[in-house]
């Protein structure tokens, strides 16, 4: 999928999820900015919302803390403009169609969180913009994301659907432990709808990002903090710091140069190992002209000067045609084969 410059096709996008960990700090979130792109990150993302379009009003407690977290269009601009001066992408996560039409300008592409998976109506509302659409599916089985598909195909059509939407598998559980995460989602919702798949990692620690990069993942976003000791909210316990964001790139980096394609050929740098580490046929003893091979007077050695392997089984019971001396490799034009 392409984001702005950005083909995952081509490389493994790994997104900083800053959401609110800024704790409504502006200041604080243009460090997580640097920070992040330091680290070597692709993009980072934020959550832009209006807390009385996400909360009942009931909820007293929870609005008080959401809104003590909530940046203003005028603040989410200015961390735009950050992020371009640092060269990383930003992304904000909308909660609601006024926050979505407000971010059309900035964002290359729309994230979906598996809290609005199935919210139709902001889906559709992203849909409008045609911008790709990253969509979580924390919190959903196959019924919901078939559900959820099905709607976006009768809104734009299945090319759609194949050229910019990714999924991401993810365990809505801050964090989620480990016997639950179910990594092998990530090939399978890949085979299953044909689509890029990624991972929204709220493990503690960077190994279950690194793991699902070697599953597949074409986009990983790992929850970022500059101080895991922050007391504001839970997601900094499970994040990762810019020290664990720099070797969750390193990582990622080497894992995806390592994947290859799919099939078995030799590799290049195997190529002299071909000679060193492989054993050829050698004389056991003196062997004179017309002597019988047998399994006595002829063993596998390394290097591979002689006839290899796979072949000892074919040459036994035949005649050499010259005289070989032992420790002499023998070779195929040694052989009598008729």
């Amino acid at each position: 999928m392409v984001i702005g410059q950005f083909d995952t096709s081509r490389k493994v996008m790994l997104v900083a999820e800053a959401g609110v960990n800024h704790e409504g700090d502006l200041t604080h979130a243009k460090r997580m900015v640097e920070k992040a792109a330091k680290a070597g990150a692709d993009a980072i993302k934020f959550q832009t919302y209006k807390t009385e379009q996400l909360l009942m009003s009931r909820e007293k407690e929870r609005i008080a803390q959401r809104r003590k977290f909530e940046l203003s269009n005028r603040q989410f601009r200015a961390l735009a403009e950050h992020c371009k001066s640092w060269n990383i992408m930003f992304l904000s996560t909308p909660f609601d169609k006024e926050s979505l039409e407000f971010l059309n300008d900035l964002v290359p592409a729309f994230k979906i969180s598996s809290l609005d998976f199935n919210n139709y109506h902001l889906i559709k509302c992203a849909l409008r913009t045609g911008k790709p659409l990253i969509m979580s599916c924390g919190m959903s089985n196959d019924t919901t994301i078939k559900g959820t598909l099905g709607f976006v195909r009768e809104q734009t059509g299945q090319d759609f659907i194949k050229r910019s939407i990714t999924l991401l598998h993810c365990v809505s559980s801050y964090p989620a432990p480990y016997e639950e995460i179910n990594l092998m989602s990530i090939p399978y919702l890949a085979e299953r709808y044909g689509l890029e798949v990624g991972y929204s990692d709220h493990a503690v620690g960077i190994n279950m990002s690194l793991a699902a990069v070697a599953l597949g993942a074409r986009i990983v976003e790992k929850h970022f903090t500059l101080d895991k000791e922050m007391a504001g909210i839970r997601d900094h316990r499970l994040s990762a710091d810019p020290e664990d964001l720099k070797r969750l790139v390193e990582g990622i980096r080497q894992i995806e140069a390592a994947l290859g394609k799919k099939g078995k050929e030799i590799a290049p740098a195997e190529k002299d190992s071909l000679y060193l580490m492989r054993r050829g046929l050698v004389a056991a003893a003196d062997l004179e002209r017309g002597s019988v091979l047998t399994e006595e007077n002829v063993k596998l050695l390394l290097p591979c000067e002689g006839i290899q392997g796979e072949k000892y089984f074919t040459v036994l019971g035949r005649l050499v045609k010259r005289t070989i001396k032992e420790g002499e490799p023998v070779r195929f034009d040694d052989i009598a084969w008729e």
